[in-house]
């Protein structure tokens, strides 16, 4: 309509109208009659309802997702509400508050996750490391957790018998995806940074690999044990562990998935007993642990008939508490190729050795007491007159051994299994390799591993 009357107004405004009254009547009677402008009237009405619906259901639909985002917002974004408000504590305790807009129902938000320190990669310091002269070598670390570590601290660890390897202490290592490198060098050295050989963990590691398992055709790798120590803001305590492995035809190391722990604390801030990811206790008995074969020089024994010592290795690793496993045994079996032949050592020979001056003279024990932290090592085979052979322990301390079963040339697996007292048996499996001169070559074998 209001169009319509425009435009009659342009026509007037420029004498259209009296052209159309002059020169076409009939279609100026037709415009300016009755049924015409009611005709424009009603098209009017109805432009003007459809407009007026339409604009409506719109701002239905625009509340709708305003309502929406909103409550998007109020459950996401935490950080618009101040820690003490009452939206903030409804979130975290899955209330519903009345806020802007509407209530608003908030899901429980689960807890972050304690700090799970995980070893990387052992090599150089990073680049721009506010430590770094150019030499330093260690361990790269990173936290899974969301919770920051303080006071992270890599242990000392043996890499080889009277070799051992210890760590600076980092303050903190940020929550997920934090990242920290604890410098790791090797003791005996000089207390200076600029010591060159301290930092050669990787070289120690191929010396020690080689050392144990001889320069046979097949070098199979080296595996030790690492662990480090850390808290979270609560002063609660945390250990991870992995195994430290040296693959020699790589000439790398490279760590095994870590183990969680969670230590825990008393009312005193004292540690208390390891507590499994699972929370289950574990038990404060010893705990017998593999520490892998290796040899020893045969100077230290009164029995000069010895040319080559293979031995394996066994550690009590219970730290939550002092406490000693009894009377701890082992039983070997060896087992030649596919099984064509086998026998059994039992008792097998512990080696009884002053730590403190290895020069005095070993000897051997049918079974030894190990406190926490000890470590002991037993006879798998040893070479006399150019004979690869087992040896029986002596029937009492001190005595000698009586020279068991020779082993032939070729591919053995020995079984072994070493028990205590007071605490759970202990599986272990190696491989021996002799050559026709009565070289040895041992390595440890996962459990289950054919000889192959």
């Amino acid at each position: 309509m209001f169009l319509s009357i425009a435009a009659l107004h342009l026509l007037e405004a420029f004498h259209g109208l009296e052209y159309l009254r002059n020169e076409l009547p009939g279609l100026y009677e037709w415009l300016v009659s009755p049924t015409v402008k009611v005709g424009a009237l009603i098209v009017a009405l109805y432009f003007i309802i459809t407009g007026v619906v339409e604009i409506r259901r719109l701002r239905r639909g625009g509340n709708k997702a305003t309502a929406v985002h909103r409550a998007h917002d109020d459950t996401s974004k935490q950080e618009t509400h101040g820690p003490n408000s009452p939206v903030m504590n409804a979130h975290d305790s899955g209330q519903n508050v009345f806020a802007p807009g509407g209530t608003v129902t908030f899901h429980q938000v689960p807890r972050s996750t304690p700090p799970r320190i995980a070893f990387i990669e052992a090599g150089p310091i990073p680049v721009g490391h506010p430590l770094s002269n150019g030499m330093q070598t260690g361990f790269h670390l990173a936290n899974d957790g969301e919770e920051a570590a303080y006071e992270v601290h890599v242990q000392p660890f043996e890499i080889e018998p009277s070799v051992w390897a210890e760590s600076g202490r980092l303050s903190r290592i940020a929550g997920k995806p934090g990242t920290g490198f604890a410098l790791v060098w090797l003791k005996g050295f000089p207390a200076t940074q600029f010591a060159v050989g301290k930092w050669r963990l990787l070289e120690a590691m191929a010396k020690a690999a080689a050392t144990t398992h001889g320069l046979g055709i097949y070098q199979p790798s080296y595996t030790i044990h690492v662990m480090v120590n850390y808290k979270d803001g609560a002063a609660n305590s945390y250990r991870s562990r992995a195994d430290l492995t040296y693959i020699p035809s790589q000439h790398h190391l490279e760590f095994s998935n870590p183990i969680y722990e969670e230590l825990g604390r008393n009312d005193t801030g004292q540690l208390i007993q390891p507590t499994a990811t699972t929370k289950q206790q574990i038990s404060l008995s010893p705990v017998l642990v593999d520490t892998g074969p290796g040899s020893l020089e045969p100077e230290p024994f009164a029995d000069s008939r010895f040319k080559v010592i293979r031995i394996f290795g066994v550690r009590n690793e219970q730290i939550a508490t002092q406490v000693t496993a009894y009377n701890v045994r082992a039983r070997l079996k060896y087992i030649y190729a596919d099984d064509i032949e086998s026998f059994v050592v039992d008792p097998a020979a512990w080696v009884r050795q002053n730590v403190e001056h290895p020069e005095w003279l070993a000897d051997l024990d049918r079974s030894v007491d190990l406190g926490s932290s000890e470590r002991v090592r037993g006879i798998l085979a040893v070479t006399i007159d150019g004979k690869a052979q087992t040896l029986n322990p002596p029937p009492s301390s001190g005595g000698f051994a009586d020279e068991g079963k020779i082993l032939k040339v070729g591919l053995w697996t020995v079984h072994g299994t070493v028990s205590a007292d007071n605490c759970d048996p202990l599986t272990v499996q190696y491989g021996l390799q002799v050559d026709k001169h009565g070289n040895i070559t041992s390595w440890s074998m996962p459990r289950g591993q054919p000889l192959g």
